[in-house]
């Protein structure tokens, strides 16, 4: 199952030594789920770490293993010490909506101050710019969809969100002195674009209540755009968009 979470080309040690050492780290765990799978799937040996700049989705620690280790860290922060040089591979995630002005930056040199010489980084990163409408066949009505789609990627440009940066990722990566190994893009499949859609319309509907009408638009407006949209998935309209994946090593000698 480990193979599933991670990249082929990535080793992960079967059973090593406790003294070994192999750390595996989750950046923005949100509620550890992924994490938490992967420690169901490899050796109780492997030191597993999660880090949010939040503790409240944290699952009780009695659903934790010994060998997984959650904390706060603002990974765009200063990076603490004791994680300087610690990692042999480094898994990040959904950080679409938290990476201001088209470059993760600050983000990509704690990443790389983690890791190990030789270490890897797995990049799992949701495209919001492939962010579309889906209709079973061409008579199908998706307007007000689209529209309501057209109005989220609105209010990402007014919030500095350019989502430029994720196609240019493995780039953006290698210059950092990564070598890249596998980049690709896997677009939301049939089976999954149903449930995709309820998850991304809770979240378009809380929109509407927290984002100010600057960013938003007028408020009234946005919740009848969105109350049309949902009468259309009635018809089987769904949305969904593409991830994108980057598997990199990192070559380079500690500093």
């Amino acid at each position: 199952m480990a193979c599933m979470l991670f990249h082929p080309s990535i080793p992960i040690q079967g059973a090593p030594r406790r003294d070994d050492l192999y750390s595996i780290a989750d950046i923005g765990i949100g509620n550890a789920d992924w994490l938490l799978e992967l420690s169901q799937n490899v050796s109780p040996n492997l030191q597993l770490y999660g880090f949010d700049i939040s503790d409240k989705l944290f699952p009780a620690k009695e659903y934790i293993s010994s060998n997984m280790i959650l904390e706060n860290f603002d990974a765009f922060g200063k990076l603490p010490k004791h994680l300087e040089g610690k990692f042999d591979i480094v898994h990040v995630r959904a950080f679409t909506i938290v990476v201001k002005g088209g470059h993760p930056g600050t983000l990509l040199d704690n990443i790389i101050a983690m890791l190990k010489p030789g270490g890897y980084l797995q990049w799992d990163e949701m495209d919001f710019a492939s962010f579309s409408a889906h209709v079973p066949n061409e008579i199908t009505p998706k307007g007000n969809m689209e529209s309501l789609l057209e109005r989220f990627q609105d209010m990402c440009k007014k919030s500095d969100l350019d989502f430029g940066w994720i196609l240019n990722l493995a780039e953006i990566c290698s210059q950092k002195g990564f070598q890249v190994i596998d980049s690709f893009r896997l677009p939301c499949s049939d089976g999954l674009r149903h449930m995709s859609t309820d998850n991304f319309l809770m979240a378009l509907e809380d929109l509407g209540y927290v984002v100010s009408e600057k960013v938003l638009g007028e408020r009234r407006g946005y919740r009848l755009t969105f109350n049309e949209a949902v009468l259309e998935t009635r018809k089987w309209v769904r949305i969904s968009m593409d991830m994108v994946v980057v598997v990199f090593q990192w070559n380079k000698k500690l500093s």
